[in-house]
């Protein structure tokens, strides 16, 4: 199935030849000709030429796209607006590549800090064991700091110094592809601003969905299948399903409950956009500057949680050197005494 980038060039590729005017047919011989998508000629040749299968059936069907973007291309054939929808389309999945990107950039900073606190524990190991031990060695002094200091040696040993550090590598390869660690992390970790970030797709998908000629239960019913996090839409998909029954019904007192959703700033302007007729361009634009909120938002969130474990460690290291060196100075100065 095709997904990311090698989904947006495949998108790009179809948008050009609806522009160019061609046939389905004739874009599927395209294909087959393509060096790139090939394969994907040969698959949906029969349906297309043979059977006289719609397009985007046959790219459901041969499993090469995802749903929501095979429903949608179907909308688009129904209503004859498939190169807007496509384009439309594109810009979507280009902001879900370019957030995937800066938060995979933000997950490695955080990995990044992680190593950093083993290396710190390495090197505080390294001095305790070449300075502080043979200190102690010559003050030949019990208390209740040097038994610390002396336990907290044995507990930092290589296995569990080597545990911590599969632990951190654990982590960061469970943040580097679709899990529900990765949904549990992205929905609570992250919080507001990554749920406000899949919002603003989710109402610009909304938007432009309407635009085409969609009705209103069948554009919701596609947009929630573009949420990649299984929490949020799992969450999302039964409050849809629900109050539209079965995504069959949509009218004023239902919009007033969908809208719920979405930031409660952007409640009362959706319903009276409905009202007016205008639900499409007020969804579209709304989404748009929540996109931009959300993600300066998601900025400082990981901003807060980098100064968050950066400080923590800093104040673990500091404790373990500030005791090491009472476990050494008490004992002197009550010698003095």
């Amino acid at each position: 199935m095709l997904r990311g980038k090698t989904l947006i060039n495949f998108l790009e590729y179809l948008r050009d030849s609806f522009n160019a005017g061609l046939s389905v047919s004739s874009i599927v011989n395209s294909l087959k000709s393509s060096f790139i998508f090939k394969n994907i000629g040969l698959k949906i040749e029969n349906d297309i030429i043979n059977n006289k299968i719609p397009l985007s059936i046959s790219l459901r069907k041969n499993n090469i796209v995802p749903d929501y973007v095979s429903y949608i291309l179907e909308a688009g054939e129904k209503s004859g607006t498939i190169v807007e929808l496509i384009s439309a389309l594109i810009n979507i999945l280009e902001n879900f590549e370019k957030i995937k990107q800066k938060t995979k950039i933000y997950k490695s900073y955080v990995v990044f800090v992680l190593f950093l606190i083993i290396l710190g524990i390495l090197l505080f190991k390294f001095i305790f064991n070449n300075v502080f031990l043979i200190v102690l060695q010559d003050i030949n002094t019990q208390n209740n700091f040097t038994t610390f200091i002396k336990n907290l040696n044995s507990f930092l040993n290589f296995t569990n110094i080597s545990i911590l550090f599969i632990l951190i590598v654990f982590v960061a390869i469970l943040l580097s592809f679709r899990n529900i660690f990765l949904d549990i992390f992205e929905y609570y970790i992250l919080g507001k601003p990554y749920r406000n970030l899949i919002l603003s797709n989710l109402m610009i998908i909304i938007g432009n969905l309407i635009r085409s000629g969609l009705p209103i239960p069948l554009a919701l019913h596609i947009s929630v299948l573009t949420i990649e996090n299984s929490i949020l839409k799992e969450l999302i998909y039964k409050d849809f399903k629900n109050h539209t029954k079965n995504f069959t019904e949509f009218n004023l007192n239902i919009a007033d409950k969908i809208f719920l959703v979405f930031p409660k700033d952007y409640h009362l302007l959706l319903v009276n956009s409905f009202s007016t007729g205008n639900i499409d361009g007020e969804l579209i634009k709304l989404g748009n500057k929540l996109h931009s909120e959300a993600t300066n938002s998601l900025k400082a969130r990981f901003f807060k949680i980098l100064v968050f474990i950066i400080v923590l460690s800093v104040l673990f290291l500091g404790f373990l050197i500030t005791i090491s060196f009472l476990s050494i100075y008490l004992p002197l100065l009550q010698d003095i005494n």
